[in-house]
């Protein structure tokens, strides 16, 4: 075996723990989009007025 081999296989490997659970990130993502979409939606007509 070659060396770089054997000290792959030799070290451990590094497991970092997420800061959040993963479902949370997905709450946090459709939270946004949605806080977004009301704010386009409050604009919706808008040019209308000024014409």
């Amino acid at each position: 075996m070659s060396q770089a081999l054997l000290l792959a296989a030799t070290t451990p490997e590094h497991h970092t723990e997420l800061p959040l659970p993963p479902i949370m990130y997905g709450v946090i993502a459709i939270t946004t989009f949605v806080a977004l979409l009301g704010l386009v939606w409050t604009f919706r007509g808008n040019s209308n007025k000024h014409h």
